[in-house]
């Protein structure tokens, strides 16, 4: 009996979810021995990463209920327990019992919100509104949404007004109950899944793709801070446009 040859293009996909799962994992390590910038530079490029697995299982067809499952695992240590163990050991580790109970919730809420996720794509009729939206924030957006506070310290170059306002202990609190509540909320939130874009504007969009590219390279924390408060501010756009469907 031959055996079945598998052509090796099927497991790239895979393969990126592992190397985000491990980019995870480091962002732990190095927030353990306070090393903020890597700890977050981890976590960013975890979702650059799961952005790519995805369509490379498109594109290769080798998409799997175990990728998806996989990818769910790896999305949960990358940005549920990477983000709120490095923001506990920044600073919400001051405040105690309150401190880490918001830990937890993010965490609680980010396994929900992957749970329901990973539900809601196998119901029928589903896959064509999930392709141009979520509900809730996604994975990905909900880890760097949480970390912005210390993302925004960097793009400031330690402003003392920054330092003041994402360090306060209340604040935190606050930001990071809206984050866990916006990942598991019904609130539609675009998705780029399978855009199609217009022949006239692939042009316009390679520009933006290496202007974008050659930001992150020049000011990473500036360009990551605009781009994340750009996605906060697109959200009621989202909900106005899944309205009118």
């Amino acid at each position: 009996m031959k055996s079945r040859s598998v052509p090796i293009t099927r497991f790239f996909p895979n393969f990126i979810t592992f190397c985000g799962l491990c980019l995870g994992l480091t962002s732990i390590r190095f927030s353990l021995i306070g090393r903020w910038e890597l700890a977050i530079g981890a976590i960013v490029i975890a979702a650059i990463m799961d952005g790519i697995d995805g369509r490379l299982a498109r594109m290769f067809e080798s998409s799997s209920n175990f990728g998806a499952e996989l990818d769910s695992l790896a999305d949960m240590v990358s940005f549920g327990v990477a983000p709120a163990f490095m923001l506990y050991l920044w600073e919400l580790h001051n405040i105690r019992v309150f401190g880490w109970g918001i830990t937890m919730v993010f965490v609680v809420c980010m396994a929900v919100r992957l749970a329901r996720f990973n539900v809601t794509a196998t119901l029928p009729g589903t896959d064509g509104e999930l392709k141009k939206f979520f509900y809730g924030v996604p994975a990905p957006a909900g880890g760097i949404l949480a970390v912005l506070p210390v993302i925004l310290i960097f793009a400031s170059n330690n402003c003392s007004f920054v330092v003041l306002f994402a360090t306060e202990h209340y604040f935190l609190l606050g930001y990071l109950s809206v984050i866990s509540m916006l990942t598991v909320s019904s609130i539609p939130t675009f998705s780029l899944k399978n855009v199609a874009v217009p022949h006239y504007l692939e042009s316009a969009l390679i520009f933006l793709f290496v202007t974008i590219a050659v930001a992150l390279i020049l000011k990473p924390w500036l360009t990551i801070s605009v781009l994340a408060l750009c996605y906060i501010c697109s959200m009621p756009l989202s909900c106005f446009t899944y309205s009118k469907r």
